[in-house]
């Protein structure tokens, strides 16, 4: 494993160690700098917050939809009682 990638790991590791902390007090968001501490861990370094809150981020990963999904889409459209589905 490259340094870097060893790096990111343990990064990564204390980020959810952190935001799982049993107790909210002690809890990585939950402290006196809210949100902006999540914000500010060294994990999300390279994250371009400002794309992701504008919503222009490009997706990461862009499933295939097969063309048995749409029509299962579809089936369900047209079966289900509109008060069933989700709301958009």
């Amino acid at each position: 494993m490259l340094l870097s990638q060893a790096a990111g790991l343990q990064e990564l590791r204390d980020l959810v160690k952190r935001l799982l902390t049993h107790s909210p007090s002690q809890r990585l968001g939950s402290l006196k700098g809210g949100a902006l501490d999540v914000k500010a861990h060294p994990w999300f370094k390279d994250f371009d917050w400002e794309s992701f809150e504008n919503q222009t981020m490009p997706a990461p990963y862009i499933p295939k939809v097969s063309l048995a999904s749409l029509q299962l889409v579809s089936w369900w459209q047209k079966h289900i009682p509109k008060d069933a589905q989700a709301a958009d």
